[in-house]
């Protein structure tokens, strides 16, 4: 999958065998559920492993069942959690459970992103219930309250646009023959809600939220603010530029990496506009519109990462070589350099 371009990977079962171990040991500390999870680990270590061997970083995430272990988590990127069938036929959420179990992921592992969605795969699995017992108008419901729910709770509601296997002969089937859920279906209608829901999150959710940062003198000592927050001066400088190469992307990544390893609380990135804006042009752009030409999405991507890491961003922006085509059409442009 990789090979084949795959970001990221989310691994089903993958805790499994760790928690029928436990149930049959009736012990989490038995050797066999430590080294069934240690297994676990490792597989999401190799992932990450082979991604760097290839230039890029890929994301690996699986459900959320590793904190009932009292054991290291593994390195996961994101997790995934699912509403129970019951919650879904009663259309109420366990506000109790569910405090506690965010808490203990985030205890685990900080601040990852926490994907919710309900699970499919056979008669009695979350996706089912909610196609085959509540009626549409429930279902559009159902969606506005989870999602509300979760998104107070930091998590990501994901909705259920197409697909989802429903099992062995539900009565309701998508468009009268297809046993998968398509929110389209006339027998499910839940599309227009599913866009509107989007739509808002879309107006209102970033991962990252931009901080102004600032150094001033506290009792005769410079000292860093992010907001109105005082940290530490403490962190890394990379003077890899992430736009130059995929190794040097990755060098930045690693940077975080250690950071959030060693405790550090920003890692300095080095940022050129000659790299970020590859466009082409005949006649110079018009002056509003060169920020757009410039390509920011590999900067959200390390901006997220860091996020995900509780590690800080300072870009060092080097605007003073302007891109390739800037020198395509300045003709005299050595006259605007100097030697100083």
């Amino acid at each position: 999958q990789i090979d084949c371009g795959a970001d990221a990977i989310w691994i089903d079962y993958l805790f499994n065998q760790a928690i029928f171990l436990a149930k049959l040991t009736k012990d989490p500390n038995h050797p066999a559920v430590k080294e069934s999870l240690k297994a676990a680990s490792k597989i999401v270590d190799e992932i990450h492993n082979y991604g760097y061997s290839k230039g890029k970083y890929i994301y690996v995430g699986s459900w959320a069942s590793f904190v009932d272990f009292p054991y290291p988590p593994p390195d996961l990127d994101f997790v995934t959690i699912t509403p129970s069938s019951n919650e879904i036929y009663s259309m109420k959420l366990n506000e109790d459970y569910w405090n506690d179990r965010i808490k203990k992921i985030r205890e685990k592992l900080g601040d990852v992103p926490i994907f919710a969605y309900m699970d499919f795969g056979s008669e009695r699995l979350p996706l089912t219930v909610f196609a085959q017992n509540l009626s549409p108008s429930e279902q559009r419901q159902f969606l506005e309250y989870a999602d509300n729910f979760f998104q107070k709770k930091g998590v990501n509601f994901i909705y259920p646009v197409h697909g989802g296997w429903f099992g062995k002969n539900p009565k309701k089937l998508a468009f009268g023959k297809f046993n998968i859920y398509d929110s389209l279906a006339p027998e499910f209608q839940t599309y227009e809600t599913i866009k509107e829901l989007a739509q808002k999150k879309s107006q209102k959710i970033l991962l990252t939220n931009p901080k102004r940062s600032y150094v001033k003198v506290v009792d005769g000592n410079p000292t860093l603010f992010v907001g109105e927050k005082p940290l530490d001066i403490l962190g890394l400088r990379t003077t890899s530029d992430p736009y130059k190469s995929d190794e040097e992307y990755q060098n930045v990544i690693e940077y975080i990496n250690k950071a959030e390893k060693y405790s550090y609380n920003y890692v300095t990135v080095k940022l050129s506009w000659y790299r970020m804006d590859t466009t082409k042009h005949n006649t110079f752009p018009k002056p509003e519109d060169v920020g757009k030409l410039m390509d920011w999405e590999k900067l959200d991507k390390i901006f997220d990462y860091a996020k995900s890491k509780n590690v800080y961003i300072i870009p060092f922006f080097w605007h003073n070589v302007p891109p390739q085509w800037w020198f395509d059409l300045t003709p005299n442009y050595k006259d605007f350099f100097t030697d100083k």
